[in-house]
């Protein structure tokens, strides 16, 4: 039940091959992708972007302003 309190806490950014990144908009920590599935993190952890696509829709915003 609190992982379920905890986990809708946070969301996911991106993925890489092992692990998820996840944050609550004030701290943000790598987690294991079976712990990210255990957890229940949204979104789900195939839907995350990979890192360097995430990476790339950051930069891509920062240059036009949003």
């Amino acid at each position: 039940m609190m992982a379920d309190m905890e986990a809708k806490l946070f969301r996911g950014l991106y993925r890489t091959v092992s692990w998820g990144y996840v944050t609550n908009g004030t701290m943000s920590f790598r987690v294991p992708e079976a712990e990210y599935r255990q957890f229940g993190y949204e979104p789900d952890y195939g839907k995350l972007p990979w890192k360097e696509d995430y990476d790339t829709a950051i930069a891509t915003s920062l240059r036009h302003g949003d």
